[in-house]
């Protein structure tokens, strides 16, 4: 069975970088241990893994259409040699230009999945016709309101390398932690408001920038950080590459908890830094919206919150949270391994 995972062009695919990229990295090395051949396009400084790593242009955040198109102009070959091809872009250009422009009995006789971190859905018949892979029940719920077929929708929630992010018990600080993005929408300034009602607390946020979007934010959230003279509030701009990696899961394992006090507007469909921080043994406080009930048990993972007095009485008694409770539900549930199985399933079944 031949396997072409397509990562897309916004981002590179890598631990050491945010987002849905470094699962396209994960999903392609988990099934290149299970099948024969697997290939993975994604941008340059992608990681290495158990498949072939075929490059593609990589836009730093920004959507170009060209680079988006880049698989099939350029490896045509590759795609129409390959059994199941899962096109995990932000467009979801290379599943349209397969549906258009190939022989309708080609497309017939393969399985041709789509998948991305947002809801930029490929145009009609192609959004209707072929099959969703969502990450969370309230991912497919938004799905079927913007007009998708449920019944094409399939949840397969993300997993985490659990040897990567691994949990150190014995080296927890009294710090509350936010790693991330640096968005507005995930509560990076509230934090700030938490901050200052809870002086005797200390508060660890670190990031580093990949677009225009996160410098913007990042210069923000400085000045305002700058302008309210907090003493417990400490900025940490991760390294680059492996080191940033490192200094990451470092920060997951010290950290007391961590805080995702997003904004009301906002919707995770499911949020990877709550699986690696819970991999790492460090509950997670955050809102009680989005995907937020379907992973975190209030009270046996971490606490789910509406207000900010929620937050503050939370981040106060997080201490009571069992971190070995938090580290098996990533072992039971959110495994790379069952990630890559459930992948493998929903193909067979999609090819019967």
């Amino acid at each position: 069975m031949k396997i072409c995972v397509i990562a897309g062009s916004l981002y590179i695919a890598s631990e050491t970088v945010y987002g849905s990229e470094s699962m396209s990295a994960q999903l392609a090395d988990a099934l290149g241990g299970m099948q024969d051949e697997v290939t993975l396009l994604a941008a340059p400084q992608s990681q290495e893994g158990k498949y072939k790593l075929v490059h593609m242009p990589c836009t730093y955040g920004q959507i170009s259409l060209e680079a988006e198109s880049f698989p099939y102009d350029e490896y045509p070959e590759l795609l129409l040699d390959s059994d199941l091809i899962l096109d995990r872009s932000a467009t979801q250009r290379t599943a349209e230009d397969l549906w258009f422009f190939e022989n309708r009995e080609w497309v017939e006789h393969r399985v041709i999945c789509y998948s991305s971190g947002g809801w930029a859905t490929p145009r009609e018949p192609v959004r209707t016709k072929l099959h969703y892979v969502a990450v969370s029940q309230i991912h497919k719920q938004h799905g079927i309101e913007k007009g998708l077929d449920g019944a094409k929708i399939h949840i397969i929630p993300y997993g985490i390398d659990g040897e990567l992010y691994c949990p150190d018990y014995g080296s927890k600080e009294d710090f509350a932690l936010y790693v991330g993005a640096p968005r507005q929408e995930k509560g990076i300034m509230a934090i700030l408001g938490i901050a200052k009602r809870m002086p005797d607390q200390q508060f660890v946020l670190a990031w580093r920038v990949f677009s225009d979007v996160h410098k913007e934010a990042d210069r923000e959230f400085r000045e305002k950080l700058k302008c309210m003279g907090l003493k417990n509030v400490r900025y940490q701009e991760l390294s680059d590459g492996e080191k940033g990696l490192k200094e990451k899961i470092r920060l997951y394992q010290q950290a007391k908890c961590f805080l995702q006090p997003s904004s009301k507007d906002y919707c995770e469909y499911l949020g990877l830094t709550t699986l690696e921080s819970l991999s790492c043994g460090t509950p997670v406080i955050r809102e009680s919206w989005g995907s937020s009930p379907e992973v975190i048990e209030s009270g046996v993972h971490g606490f789910l919150c509406n207000e900010i007095d929620d937050y503050i009485r939370s981040i106060k008694v997080v201490d009571k949270i069992d971190p070995h409770e938090c580290r098996k539900l990533i072992e039971d549930r959110y495994t790379k391994e069952r990630y890559a199985r459930d992948h493998l399933s929903l193909f067979q079944e999609l090819n019967l």
